[in-house]
């Protein structure tokens, strides 16, 4: 792919700037084929081609190992109290080719997953062509990035088990799809305690295995939701990540010490730990 832009800025720059010399046509050629090299799959284009795909939270743009952190999102209705019968999940997405002067919507399906529940449009979500959220799945004039909602409803069916909803991009009048890799994006909610995505980063060195008695157990001790969104803090600050952990550690201790006969066991049986 970088190998295509450096190619697509050429033509670019050759249709504009024919009368450079060669000799410095050649340098600006590989200034551009450095900059590739350094930099990642948001910062050049061809103005020809506008793409669309998703991608991470704008301050991480620039920063490539963001790229599929919001790959896989999951949330929980459990967090929230019982009046609470709808909320919203987002995911980034940008449109690559710069801004224009008008409004451009997108075309945005569903993909069904195999061998999962699936969630329904009018029942777990508001589907895309719902008057109510239709008008929201647009790049606004002079922008090139969108907080794309996903608009969840909390159907009794998630409180007994956990739905899928992926997403992917579509070509349209206004966007062709970007990276392959980018076009889509998958959530699992549920009315439930559910694993998140990003404890698998800090499971080795930093909160061990994860059960559902271990996950409310950090939730009740400590009033914080332990969600992704809070993981994903704790990823931006080890010294929030270590504070965290050592308050673990001396809890669980505490909680043991309570019940020298009863140590908290999780829903296997096992005994809880941190690493």
């Amino acid at each position: 792919m970088k190998q295509l832009k450096i190619v697509l800025m050429v033509q670019v720059f050759w249709r504009q700037y024919a009368h450079v010399s060669r000799t410095n046509l050649i340098a600006f050629i590989g200034l551009f084929s450095l900059l590739t090299a350094c930099e990642d799959d948001y910062l050049f284009y061809d103005r020809s081609n506008t793409l669309i795909q998703f991608g991470p939270e704008p301050g991480q743009i620039y920063n490539s190992s963001f790229n599929l952190a919001d790959t896989i999102k999951t949330y929980s209705f459990v967090y929230e109290g019982s009046s609470v019968m709808r909320d919203t999940v987002y995911f980034d997405l940008y449109a690559l080719g710069g801004p224009v002067d008008a409004d451009r919507t997108f075309a945005i399906k569903q993909v069904m997953v195999n061998n999962e529940p699936n969630a329904e449009a009018g029942k777990h979500y508001l589907g895309f062509d719902d008057p109510e959220v239709a008008g929201l799945y647009t790049i606004k004039a002079g922008e090139v990035h969108l907080s794309l909602p996903l608009v969840l409803l909390r159907d009794e069916s998630l409180r007994s088990g956990t739905y899928v909803l992926k997403i992917e991009l579509e070509d349209d009048e206004n966007f062709r799809i970007g990276d392959p890799d980018l076009i889509w994006r998958k959530l699992y909610f549920s009315d439930q305690l559910i694993r998140p995505t990003l404890w698998s980063i800090f499971e080795e060195y930093s909160f061990g295995k994860y059960s559902e008695v271990k996950h409310r157990f950090m939730i009740d001790v400590t009033g914080e939701k332990w969600d992704d969104e809070f993981f994903s803090a704790l990823y931006s600050d080890y010294s929030y990540l270590l504070y965290w952990r050592a308050t673990m550690v001396t809890e669980l201790s505490q909680y043991n010490s309570a019940h020298p006969n009863d140590p908290l066991r999780d829903e296997n049986g096992e005994l809880v730990t941190f690493p």
